[in-house]
């Protein structure tokens, strides 16, 4: 039988120092910890291995959330991709790509250059960087940084 948002909210640890699991269907459970977390989990095979696709906390992911997770990792599957591994990539992407903008590369090139320069001026450098340019094009991917962008924050 599939689970209900009253069955989740109401799910309590055993007291025995064990995991429990809350069935859904598919592969989808929740799991309730001994501290009383609950975690939304999928459990598949892929290669003849049994494998556990960990897909969120609740409540900040609701049962019906799970339930599309769920469905996206079955769809990776049936097209052979191990939906762990994709996730693991997607997360790597993010993390690439916030080590890419204009002020991550920014405090790096100021980072390198610090033995350059004196105290007072590195200081001032990056006083200006956080007060005029950050705020404007800091959080955007170098590569999307246009010249309309450079002359707007020349502008300000």
């Amino acid at each position: 039988m599939p689970l209900n948002d009253r069955q989740i909210k109401n799910a309590k640890p055993t007291g025995t120092g064990k995991k429990a699991k809350l069935f859904d269907g598919g592969g989808l459970y929740l799991e309730v910890t001994p501290a009383g977390g609950k975690i939304f989990r999928l459990k598949y095979r892929i290669d003849g291995k049994e494998k556990t696709l960990t897909i969120g906390k609740y409540p900040a992911v609701s049962l019906s959330e799970a339930r599309q997770e769920a469905e996206n990792a079955r769809r990776l599957l049936s097209d052979g991709q191990d939906p762990a591994a994709a996730k693991q990539q997607e997360k790597q992407e993010r993390k690439a790509a916030a080590l890419n903008t204009f002020e991550a590369l920014a405090r790096r090139w100021h980072t390198d250059n610090l033995h350059r320069w004196q105290p007072a001026h590195a200081e001032r450098i990056l006083a200006d960087m956080q007060k005029d340019v950050f705020p404007h094009i800091g959080q955007i991917p170098l590569a999307e940084v246009s010249v309309s962008d450079v002359k707007n924050v020349i502008v300000d």
